[in-house]
């Protein structure tokens, strides 16, 4: 889990107990049935509203980058929308459905894009350009115009890599590279030229982890090794060398194992221990030294379910 979104989760924890504390406070305060239920109405959209802002705002592993006053921001912004539904002032929306708000933040990355566009940041530009491509890819995989998104999601993020060559801005170049990998991964899982798109998911992803380990960046490394980990196997399932890959996925994983034990980044450990343990338990299917491999796929699904 990357520094920036650990410390946004903290940063919502507490807030969002401490909106417990204006709902007790109206409760005692207001003894109408019709203030009451309209409070309570209009809280519960809020503390809705602020909790999908936070899983919007941490959705993205890319490391976007969030500022520490976002979450603050959040807090205030949903207090007030209490308080101001309370003494009639505001009318609180009808919730809004997952696809609806993704078109929302995607709309806000275009309008990102073309400001920075416009202003010649190219920085900025291409940070959100991986950021719209990760929102078209998350349509697709909602599957909302599946082709299209993915494509969409592909330009966006080579537009994203070469502006973030053009700056030799190498880690967010390998983010961004981690990010071609995994749309190519889901065009492959969309059948859409499967082994070609395969292939160039493993080449993104090489390059990501080469660029990763050259800054020393090792939680971008370790969860890049993971994703490679993934594509070896889904080569494997679709018959693609399948014995060689998934000796390749397995050493990916094991890689991804070690250096989260190292950083002790304990949820990415927990996912690295169990992608391992479905490996060994593909190869226990295929008949390959199955009593070992099946001694090893529980170990690693204990590992990761103690952590």
């Amino acid at each position: 889990m990357s520094h920036n979104r650990q410390n946004l989760q903290n940063d919502f924890h507490p807030r969002s107990a401490c909106l417990v504390v204006p709902r007790t406070v109206f409760k005692n305060l207001f003894h109408g049935r019709g203030q009451r239920s309209r409070f309570f109405r209009g809280f519960a959209v809020s503390f809705r509203l602020f909790q999908e802002q936070m899983i919007m705002a941490t959705a993205f592993f890319c490391r976007v980058e969030v500022s520490g006053f976002v979450p603050s921001c959040f807090a205030s912004a949903m207090i007030v929308l209490v308080l101001l539904d309370v003494i009639g002032c505001s009318s609180i929306p009808e919730p809004i459905g997952p696809n609806q708000k993704l078109q929302r933040v995607l709309d806000d990355f275009r309008e990102s894009v073309r400001r920075y566009e416009e202003q010649q940041n190219w920085a900025g530009y291409a940070k959100a350009q991986n950021d719209l491509g990760i929102i078209y890819r998350m349509q697709a995989e909602r599957g909302i115009e599946p082709t299209q998104n993915l494509q969409r999601s592909l330009d966006a993020l080579k537009e994203s890599a070469r502006r973030h060559e053009e700056q030799q801005d190498w880690v967010h170049s390998a983010m961004t590279q981690n990010n071609l990998g995994l749309t190519y991964r889901v065009l492959a899982q969309n059948d859409i030229e499967p082994a070609q798109n395969l292939q160039r998911s493993l080449d993104a992803l090489k390059e990501a982890a080469r660029r990763f380990e050259e800054q020393q960046d090792w939680a971008g490394y370790a969860e890049v090794q993971n994703n490679l980990g993934l594509t070896y196997r889904m080569q494997a399932e679709r018959d693609i060398e399948p014995e060689q890959n998934l000796q390749h996925s397995l050493d990916a994983f094991k890689e991804a194992v070690r250096l989260d034990q190292e950083q002790q980044d304990w949820v990415n450990y927990a996912k690295a221990q169990n992608n391992l343990g479905v490996t060994y338990q593909i190869l226990v299917q295929r008949g390959v030294e199955p009593e070992t491999n099946l001694r090893l796929a529980t170990q690693a699904f204990k590992e990761a379910s103690a952590h």
